[in-house]
Formats: C-alpha cells, sequence, structure tokens
C-alpha cells in the first residue's frame, strides 16, 4: 500500500479505470452493509421489530456509509493525485451557456420523478423521514455524489488518455450502465433502470459541460443526486 502514496508516478488509462471502478464498489457496498445493520439489529423476534425502533438501522447506515465514502474519496483523490491528475485542480470556468445547460438538465431529472414517482425525491424523501432524518439523508446523498463525481472524473481521464473525445461524456456513460444495472439487480424493473441509467449519464455530461472543473460540477452533480 506505501507505493500508492510514494513519488509521483504517471498514471495510464488503466490506472484511472481502476480508481472510477473503485469508487463504484465502494458505492456498491451500501447493499451488504445493509444487510449487515438489518443483522445487527434485529431482534429476531418473528414480527419485524428492530432495536432502538425502525428508523435506527438507517440512520446508522448513512453515517456509516457518508463516513466510509468521503474517507475513500479522500484516499483514490491523493492515490491519483501521486499519479499526475488532480481532479480538484484548478481549471478554467465554463462559461454561462454550459452553466445554463447543466441547469436544464436538473429541472430535466426534476421533470422525469415528476413522471416516475409523482414528486421529486427530496420531496419525497422530507415527507417520509422527517427534517432531522432528512437533513441526515442530504449528507449521505452528499457522500455519494462525492464518489460518483470521482468515479466520472477518473473515467473520462482514462478516456482520453486512450485518446477518446473529451467532448463525450464517457465517464457519465460508464457511470450510467454500472447503476442501470445495479437497479434491475436489486430488483427495481425497467422504469427504476432507466431512471438510474439516466440519472447517472447526467453526472458526466454536467462534468463536461462545467469543462471537467470540479469545483464547478461537483454542485451540479450534488443536485442530481439529491433532487
Amino acid at each position: 500500500m506505501k507505493h500508492l502514496f510514494s513519488a509521483p508516478r504517471q498514471g495510464t488509462g488503466t490506472t484511472y479505470l481502476l480508481l472510477a471502478l473503485a469508487a463504484w464498489i465502494g458505492l456498491a457496498a451500501e447493499y451488504p452493509l445493509s444487510l449487515l445493520f438489518e443483522t445487527l439489529f434485529s431482534l429476531g423476534t418473528g414480527d419485524g421489530t428492530s432495536v432502538g425502533g425502525a428508523e435506527a438501522p438507517p440512520a446508522m447506515l448513512w453515517a456509516f456509509a457518508s463516513i466510509l465514502w468521503c474517507a475513500l474519496a479522500v484516499l483514490l483523490a491523493r492515490v491519483s493525485r501521486n499519479r499526475g491528475f488532480s481532479i480538484m485542480a484548478k481549471r478554467d470556468a465554463p462559461d454561462t451557456r454550459s452553466l445554463l445547460l447543466c441547469v436544464s438538465l436538473l429541472a430535466v431529472l426534476v421533470v422525469t420523478h415528476l413522471f416516475s414517482w409523482g414528486a421529486p425525491r427530496a420531496t419525497l424523501e422530507l415527507d417520509s423521514y422527517g427534517p432531522a432524518l432528512f437533513a441526515l439523508r442530504c449528507v449521505y446523498h452528499l457522500s455519494v455524489a462525492l464518489l460518483a463525481a470521482c468515479l466520472v472524473a477518473f473515467a473520462q481521464h482514462a478516456a482520453q488518455l486512450w485518446g477518446l473525445s473529451n467532448r463525450m461524456p464517457w465517464g457519465g456513460l460508464l457511470a450510467a450502465v454500472l447503476w442501470g444495472a445495479a437497479a434491475l439487480l436489486i430488483g427495481e424493473g425497467v422504469p427504476g433502470m432507466l431512471t438510474a441509467f439516466l440519472s447517472a449519464f447526467l453526472f458526466g455530461v454536467v462534468y463536461v459541460l462545467a469543462w471537467q472543473n470540479m469545483r464547478v460540477a461537483y454542485p451540479f452533480i450534488a443536485l442530481l443526486v439529491i433532487l
């Protein structure tokens, strides 16, 4: 592990693809973590009750996952920086047209959620969890967005090192395939898969529209996750 943090060494496309997949594995770990928390907190009474009430396990899971994902994002960013690519490096700010397109994409996603769920995700979660748990849920979403941004940035950089166009959202395409496949595997069906595919693809589109400036792209990616 020590060599990962040693003197800088130029990374290859494969290096950054592996970093992108590591970010995804971190996010995918939520499912086994949720099963672990359910097991740890189950009383085994046969009536589905849990220690501390029904809200305790998800709140603790969100807090634990948020800490884990933020730590992983920092680790991956450090490894990437040591390989010659800093995702938070200062870059040119996008023009007004690009920013307006990012705002338009947010509106498209909200409309998609209105058709799929009847309301934006944030509204549904606020009604379901209440203000306190919703605040924790937002922290959770911000940590998801952090790893999603890492995934998109690393995959995009890998594609460009392989000579592919920097105008195409390659990172978003990888994220879309991974999120869409995960939605199918956990039983959300075709509508859930399409919603997940579109949402994740927009991560990459926003990153490209923001001129690969993570300081601009991350707030939009976070809003895409929360809304």
